[in-house]
């Protein structure tokens, strides 16, 4: 063998890093790129288009594809086109010699994984060219001029980001919201774009009203709103009933824990989205941690029948003697009761409506036949109203066919869909109103309500203070009326399956 056959036989061996590899051709490809549609609409797209055919004509490059041509944030890998190009790029690395940009901050502006990709490329022989910005990156000092290039395009970046996080910030901080609107609102406005409602506002209230009432399920929600036109999955059901931008407040990321009170009008009011969260529950909690007497359990719970005194604030408690008594609050009114002689009045009135064991199977069967043909009611009402609103809609889309058609005059076609529509509205109520389109654990339910009502004394009469108040609260929701005349309690309200079961009982 010769000297030079046996250089080049041990050239495999030879020690140290391969010179980055240069290619005799000169094939290209193109990428462009914008960051937004206001970008791509003002000819920036042809401005960079133009200027790379121009360099790769003086320089004999051929261009064999063009990528990009669309806004994409050049912060993200991930851009379609981009990748598109890279992928063409590995596929082809034997012949593509270059990728032909209008300046590096169009390539990207992620700092490091950028110089990574540029040093990748370079090492396969391929170079970046930046036709505004040109330099030979086969030489220490073009690598460096690039790498400096791509690390001020990412700093840039990251300025921009900061301004404009900062600006976002700010606007927050005064009241308007920055993301995108929430279900229920849209955005008006040019200048300061402000939330307004919108269509579905009237829905989202609706859910809400639903979630307050109890007896609806998320998911019975979800299929109540989608009747309507509204598409709301039953899992975004519960950020909505969590988003403080219903009652007219802002809570951002941006905001760093902080409540603002927003520019927007609210959909909903404070306390039913108290209620859908039982954080109205929580607050009673704290009050009656500090007021609650194990002595006076019904305080603030029985209604004064003099003076009409509503029950949260009816009666107060005074101490004689080491006794306590129920005492109105109103100035003359002369109503004062003995503890005992109340506590013993309301201990009658729950054994009214405690039921024998020997009756359960009876009221049992009796309760389920009711409530089998009151769900079976709501459900035959739920279908006649569905096909009504089918119907009525249906009417409406051959209206406007025939307006768009041209077969009826503008001013019949708007009287005859106002009243079309005001029909839709009206069937849309009706539907709103109607319980949940199934028969939600119903047997579970009444197991438990009958149980509740065979010891509902003796539970009141062992609880503490805290466990009768919340017994109290259950089965009385409005509370109580004194009647001073026998001494009686009259229940305002009663518990609807406990009072079911009491008329049963009969």
């Amino acid at each position: 063998m010769t000297e030079n056959e046996i250089m080049l036989s041990l050239g495999q061996f030879a020690k140290g890093a391969k010179k980055a590899e240069t290619k005799d051709t000169k094939l290209a490809v193109m990428y462009t790129r914008v960051s937004s549609k206001e970008q791509s609409e003002n000819l920036s797209l042809d401005v960079q288009s133009q200027a790379i055919r121009n360099y790769a004509e003086r320089n004999g490059y051929s261009i064999l594809e063009s990528y990009g041509g669309t806004y994409e944030s050049a912060k993200n890998e991930e851009r379609v086109e981009f990748q598109k190009m890279m992928e063409y790029v590995r596929r082809n690395k034997k012949s593509i010699s270059a990728i032909l940009l209008y300046s590096m901050d169009r390539f990207s502006r992620s700092g490091a994984n950028a110089i990574y990709l540029s040093d990748q490329l370079r090492k396969q022989g391929t170079q970046i060219i930046a036709v505004t910005q040109p330099t030979n990156t086969y030489e220490p000092s073009g690598e460096l001029h690039q790498n400096i290039m791509l690390v001020f395009s990412h700093f840039d970046n990251q300025q921009r980001r900061a301004k404009t996080i900062a600006g976002m910030a700010e606007k927050v901080r005064r009241g308007y919201w920055v993301s995108i609107a929430p279900k229920g609102y849209k955005y008006c406005g040019t200048k300061e774009k402000k939330l307004v409602h919108s269509e579905v506002a009237p829905l989202i209230k609706r859910a809400f009203e639903m979630k307050a009432r109890g007896g609806f399920t998320n998911v019975e929600i979800s299929h109540k709103l989608k009747l309507l036109g509204l598409n709301i999955k039953h899992k975004s059901l519960s950020k909505i009933f969590c988003n403080v931008t219903y009652i007219g407040y802002l809570s951002h990321a941006l905001l760093d824990g902080e409540i603002i009170k927003g520019k927007h009008e609210p959909i909903i009011d404070e306390e039913l989205f108290f209620q859908v969260n039982k954080l109205k529950r929580v607050i009673k909690k704290r009050i009656k941690e500090t007021e609650a007497n194990e002595f006076v359990p019904l305080k603030n719970f029985i209604q004064c029948p003099k003076c009409k005194i509503k029950r949260l604030t009816g009666y107060e408690v005074s101490r004689r003697r080491g006794n306590w008594y129920y005492k109105c609050s109103t100035k003359g009114c002369k109503i004062n009761v003995n503890v005992n002689q109340m506590h013993n009045t309301f201990y009658e009135l729950l054994k009214s409506f405690t039921i024998k064991p020997s009756s359960v199977p009876e009221v049992k069967k009796k309760l389920r036949d009711m409530m089998m043909s009151f769900y079976t009611e709501q459900l035959n009402d739920e279908q006649r109203l569905i096909k009504e609103l089918n119907k009525h809609k249906k009417k409406i889309d051959v209206l406007d066919e025939r307006f768009a058609y041209g077969e009826i005059e503008k001013d019949l076609y708007k009287k005859v869909a106002s009243k079309e529509k005001k029909a839709i509205a009206a069937v849309e109520k009706e539907l709103l109103m109607l319980k949940p389109n199934s028969i939600p654990n119903m047997d579970q339910g009444i197991n438990e309500a009958l149980a509740l009502a065979q010891s509902i004394h003796t539970l009141w009469l062992d609880g503490d203070v805290y466990q009768k108040r919340r017994l109290q609260k259950v089965i009385f929701p409005k509370g109580l009326v004194f009647r001073q005349q026998d001494k009686s309690l009259e229940p305002i309200e009663v518990e609807k399956t406990l009072f079911a079961i009491n008329n049963l009982n009969q």
